[in-house]
């Protein structure tokens, strides 16, 4: 289910028609990844795949939030593919960075060394299946921009008189939401 659908789009912009369907897709699908590159989070609940170089003591996940862990997979000291079976880690669910961390009493395998992919996590993050729960101020901003740009279309407005909503305020409202990546 998309962060914001094109029925909830048009009804923004109070567009009746359909021949604008196709700009307006792809706005919404612009104004979601420019917000979830923003705040570092996902959006729109899916399949993510995050490698690693090493387990470490725990590996950060991005794109919170993180639902569930469905894989991991490693490369042995041999360098052969194993299964990390799901008795061994777990998933600390932080708001800001979940992570994957080792089960208790259980320590990550050593992997093979000088692979900056050594270590794949497949899980599904994103705020849910439906529309209403991705977070209120982030579909206003998604709303914004995708307003802005529909009713903007060029970079530049030549002889026109144009009044802009503080770009603070407007940004404020995923000011929440963004992780910290300096983690």
């Amino acid at each position: 289910m998309p962060a914001l659908s094109l029925t909830t789009a048009k009804a923004h912009l109070r567009v009746d028609h359909t021949s604008d369907d196709v700009l307006i897709q792809a706005l919404i699908d612009s104004a979601v990844g420019l917000a979830e590159h923003l705040t570092g989070r996902t959006f729109e609940q899916r399949t993510r795949t995050h490698r690693a170089a090493d387990f470490g003591d725990y590996v950060a996940l991005p794109g919170a939030p993180v639902a569930e862990v469905t894989e991991v997979t490693y490369l042995d000291a041999n360098g052969t593919e194993q299964t990390l079976h799901t008795s061994q880690y777990a998933l600390d669910s932080g708001d800001d960075w979940p992570a994957l961390v080792p089960a208790f009493g259980v320590v990550f395998p050593d992997v093979q060394p000088g692979r900056a992919d050594a270590v794949r996590i497949t899980y599904t993050a994103g705020y849910g299946a439906e529309e209403s729960d991705v977070p209120a101020a982030i579909r206003q901003w998604l709303l914004l921009a995708i307003g802005t740009w529909f009713n903007l279309r060029e970079s530049v407005a030549a002889g026109a008189s144009i009044t802009e909503l503080p770009r603070g305020a407007w940004d404020a409202l995923l000011d929440p939401y963004r992780v910290d990546l300096g983690v």
